[in-house]
């Protein structure tokens, strides 16, 4: 993979991070998670070393109180929904909104209705390649709903509350 870009974090969701009174790391096997004042809010994943971003917890917490997620973002269709649940990568047939991002950032997945993301992952090609007839995989998935990663931080969140 190629080097990873720089996160394009949301300066208020990076604000509120700063206001926290404590934070502290929790470290498991494949990965780590940053908890700031009882709210796992950020992830390192071990398989892409170096990269730091919000967990899936803390961007739909994020999306739900203020409208939008804190990165980049792409809607996919109600078919691609299960695959991306079940591990797969996002495909490009699969994605019916998208904001701009490059190749290498790192996205959010939102279901159809753009309620919730259901994944996050790494953008293997930038936005304006993600276009009507073209195939392939858009985005490689690093968590999503209900794996291990998800598990911990709901764990976390109810210790924290």
């Amino acid at each position: 993979m190629k080097k990873l870009q720089a996160t394009p974090i949301d300066s208020d969701f990076i604000d509120m991070l700063k206001k926290s009174d404590e934070v502290y790391v929790v470290e498991f096997d494949k990965f780590r998670i940053f908890v700031f004042d009882g709210n796992p809010a950020l992830l390192e994943h071990y398989k892409f070393e170096g990269l730091i971003l919000p967990t899936l917890f803390s961007v739909n917490t994020f999306l739900n109180s203020r409208g939008k997620p804190p990165i980049p973002w792409l809607c996919v269709d109600e078919g691609a929904v299960n695959p991306i649940l079940r591990g797969a990568d996002v495909m490009i047939p699969g994605v019916r909104e998208k904001t701009e991002f490059s190749a290498n950032a790192p996205v959010c997945v939102l279901e159809p209705k753009k309620r919730f993301a259901i994944a996050l992952g790494i953008a293997l090609v930038s936005s304006s390649e993600i276009t009507p007839g073209k195939k392939g995989k858009c985005v490689k998935v690093v968590t999503r709903l209900n794996d291990e990663v998800w598990a911990r931080c709901l764990e976390l969140a109810r210790k924290g509350a």
